[in-house]
């Protein structure tokens, strides 16, 4: 069963003539465990299709489905349950809470998914861990640097979990040599906690380092291409046919 499965997806805004075809009829199939980049233009139609495959905006016609469960039939109430318990999120902002510590930072999808607290508060310092910040489990983000901060929002992303991570441009605040590192650590969680990773980003680096490489232009997908060895990501690569 694929991790998620688009048919013939469409977001339109407006009506009419004035009508903007966001996405318009997207079909994808992205199999358990795999990393896929999406890349494209400003104002192609990647960050509304990645907004529909996380559930935070509902497409207009066309089926979505996480896990063989089709999400476009399902109740606002229960897309938000399903979001919290299946769903990861990395954004380029952080979206960290200032007024909480690391640690309460990397919990704060326990208050929307139900798990045990003390649970979570040992699962969350394992993850903190793992990304090199235990030291730093009782700082808050106005002590970190945008690197610290991205890894903290990566352990947040795995704290319930999640059988799928969406990430919106993840190294786009992020110096080279930190994204680099930023990279390293998505790709170990993808891997170690088989983990289905979908990030849409401008990052070259990032985009030559995942499986699968979705070119986005005007709404639709006009390319589909596995990365290999032989295949390196280039400008030209990412450009706009």
């Amino acid at each position: 069963m694929p991790a998620i499965e688009l048919i013939d997806v469409r977001k339109y805004y407006g009506k009419g003539e004035t009508s903007v075809k966001a996405v318009d009829g997207v079909t994808l199939t992205v199999e358990n465990g795999e990393f896929i980049s999406i890349v494209g233009r400003s104002g192609s139609g990647k960050t509304t299709l990645l907004d529909s495959i996380g559930l935070l905006m509902r497409p207009t016609t066309g089926t979505i489905r996480i896990d063989g469960e089709d999400t476009t039939r399902m109740k606002d109430n229960q897309r938000a349950s399903y979001r919290a318990h299946k769903l990861g999120f990395i954004f380029q902002d952080f979206n960290l809470l200032d007024t909480l510590t690391a640690i309460e930072n990397v919990m704060l999808p326990v208050r929307y998914s139900g798990a045990d607290k003390k649970l979570a508060r040992v699962r969350a310092m394992q993850l903190l861990d793992e990304v090199g910040l235990a030291d730093r489990a009782q700082h808050r983000p106005t002590q970190m640097s945008g690197g610290e901060k991205q890894r903290v929002s990566i352990a947040r992303s795995l704290i319930n979990s999640p059988s799928i991570v969406l990430g919106d441009e993840p190294t786009g605040n992020l110096d080279t040599d930190t994204a680099q590192k930023l990279v390293a650590l998505m790709r170990r969680a993808n891997r170690e906690y088989d983990v289905t990773f979908v990030v849409v980003t401008h990052d070259m680096e990032l985009a030559s380092r995942t499986d699968r490489i979705l070119r986005i232009k005007d709404g639709h997908v006009v390319s589909d291409e596995r990365v290999t060895a032989a295949s390196p990501v280039t400008p030209e690569h990412l450009a706009e046919p």
